[in-house]
């Protein structure tokens, strides 16, 4: 139960409390009204987004902590601390925008959202926490004066940084690299492949096999470079793949393509595959893999693809995640609690997390895969065919209702069940 509140230090230090104790919710209910404004960035972005609202109200929390507001007086400009500068997980963010070519009013519009989400917040704790009414004016004009002034230095501070940034980053060489590929990619350029290919020092009209790199975030904000790195290492991973076109896009992440030299599958090997899961998780990255496509618009097709499967991973929690083995729960996973509930209801008792239920779902995966042919079920399974019918009859006591009448359900249900982790 919170402490009475008679002063305004103490109903400032109340909603500092209330913001700290629930920060993860209260950076969602900012991240949510702002992540609309820059529908490109994917979950990628989203992330950083929501990275950066945990920041600034970590900022906000001390500000209202340390304020010279004495008793219960007006609130003049002396008594609010000086605000301090933008978190360094939101310049990360603008410095992602700064690689993607993206214009920085995105950013600045979604301080003022996120600026008009976090007074909310403040003020609902404020009415929760301040039960003295001649006091909540006051405690509810701190608060605003604090707050106001953080956000307005902040805007003024990212504006002139975006700038900088932006000039001195059109003076390094992989800039005009970037341009091109944003104008490839969101402006569906069609570029003449010769003259692109010469822009980027790589065959574009090759068969090529997309990637998206994302590393955790780092207080010394080196990640670009890191994702760059990283990127090249994955690529030595991949024998005979040649040299692999690598763009750091700012933030946290890096694109790079690679030609494929195998024209069945290209490098993405389960063994490549593995290799890439355990580097990723080494030094705290994602990876996303598109599949392979030939000529420019593969080049194109398969880094969307890689982006979606990077969202994917993100959404899920995995190391790595390739566009052909995740597209399903890709759609699904947009909707994290809707899937489950669908998984829920098509599985039924099956959705039971209990050694009997689990060889009860590998069987049921394994009829579906192989067309309910119960014997070859069997064979890959290394069980009699009498025991995979049995398991089948179990199945569908439990069910309800014949697999047929389901397949493509129980097939979806079955990918959210793997793949999304449970809700807590």
């Amino acid at each position: 139960m919170p402490a009475a509140v008679s002063t305004v230090e103490e109903g400032l230090a109340a909603i500092a409390a209330g913001l700290a104790e629930d920060e993860m919710a209260n950076a969602r209910v900012l991240a949510d009204d702002i992540v609309p404004l820059m529908p490109d960035l994917g979950a990628e972005g989203e992330h950083q987004i929501l990275l950066s609202c945990q920041a600034n109200i970590r900022i906000v929390v001390q500000l209202l902590r340390r304020p010279s507001v004495a008793g219960g007086g007006p609130v003049t400009g002396d008594d609010v601390p000086t605000p301090p500068p933008p978190p360094s997980e939101t310049l990360r963010y603008m410095d992602m925008l700064v690689h993607r070519s993206l214009d920085v009013e995105s950013l600045l519009d979604g301080y003022r959202v996120g600026h008009a989400a976090l007074w909310r917040s403040c003020a609902r704790i404020a009415f929760e926490r301040v039960d003295d009414p001649t006091l909540l004016r006051p405690v509810l004009e701190a608060t605003s004066e604090i707050v106001f002034r953080f956000i307005n230095a902040a805007l003024r501070r990212l504006r002139e940084e975006y700038r900088s940034s932006r000039l001195a980053h059109l003076r390094w060489p992989t800039a005009r690299k970037i341009a091109v590929i944003h104008d490839l990619l969101h402006l569906r350029t069609d570029p003449d492949p010769a003259e692109l290919s010469m822009v980027l020092g790589y065959e574009v009209s090759r068969r090529n096999v997309g990637f998206v790199v994302r590393v955790e975030d780092d207080p010394s904000g080196s990640e670009a470079a890191t994702a760059a790195v990283l990127a090249e290492r994955i690529a030595a991973l991949s024998p005979g793949s040649g040299r692999p076109l690598v763009l750091p896009t700012g933030g946290n992440s890096a694109w790079m393509w690679i030609a494929v030299t195998n024209p069945i599958d290209g490098p993405i090997t389960p063994d490549y595959q593995l290799a890439i899961s355990r580097l990723g998780e080494k030094v705290g990255a994602t990876v996303g893999i598109g599949e392979p496509g030939d000529g420019l618009t593969g080049f194109r097709e398969t880094h969307e693809q890689a982006q979606e499967a990077l969202d994917t991973a993100l959404r899920i929690g995995r190391p790595l995640a390739r566009y052909g083995s995740v597209a399903l729960i890709s759609v699904l996973s947009s909707h994290p609690e809707r899937a489950r509930r669908m998984m829920r209801w098509y599985l039924g008792p099956l959705a039971g997390d209990t050694p009997a239920n689990d060889r009860l779902r590998e069987t049921l995966r394994m009829l579906l895969d192989t067309h309910l042919n119960q014997r070859e079920a069997a064979r890959r399974m290394r069980v009699h065919a009498h025991t995979v019918g049995y398991r089948l009859q179990r199945i569908e006591e439990l069910l309800g209702c014949p697999v047929t009448e389901r397949a493509i359900e129980l097939h979806a249900a079955l990918a959210i069940y793997d793949t999304l982790p449970s809700s807590t």
